[in-house]
């Protein structure tokens, strides 16, 4: 009967105390984020916000260029995390100006891949960037640069 007694009074007094509630939040690098699966809404976004366009492309970032020192063989040279900077793009599928010269704008669509190419008007400057759908979002995954 002791015993009885003891533990309801236990109960009674935690009945009065306020229970307090734990909230965790998960690190912004582990949050799922939700991903376009239209190449356009997602293009939208990932040419006006670095930290979105940094998060959407594939590292190491493939890149090759031509040895315009020699024969004009392709050098590739993988661009890390840390050497990644905002790339800039020309929204216009026509033609652009971008300060630099002139550019037509020609992006080629496939099942699971797009190809951004940036060639200039009477300059010589060639870039393509390929695009790759995987895990159900878009990524940046390598830059050819023909540029002569």
């Amino acid at each position: 009967m002791r015993y009885i007694l003891i533990i309801c009074m236990i109960l009674l007094a935690g009945c009065g105390k306020e229970k307090q509630k734990l909230t965790m939040r998960m690190p912004a690098s582990h949050v799922k984020e939700e991903c376009d699966t239209n190449f356009d809404i997602f293009f939208s976004k990932f040419s006006k916000d670095s930290l979105f366009q940094k998060r959407h492309v594939k590292f190491p970032l493939k890149s090759t260029y031509l040895d315009m020192d020699g024969d004009f063989s392709v050098i590739r040279e993988d661009i890390s995390e840390e050497k990644y900077s905002f790339a800039k793009f020309i929204n216009d599928k026509e033609i652009g100006d971008t300060g630099n010269g002139t550019y037509k704008i020609d992006i080629t669509k496939e099942k699971d891949s797009v190809y951004y190419q940036m060639n200039g008007v009477d300059n010589g400057i060639g870039t393509t960037v390929k695009f790759a759908f995987t895990n159900g979002c878009w990524y940046m995954v390598a830059i050819e640069d023909t540029s002569t």
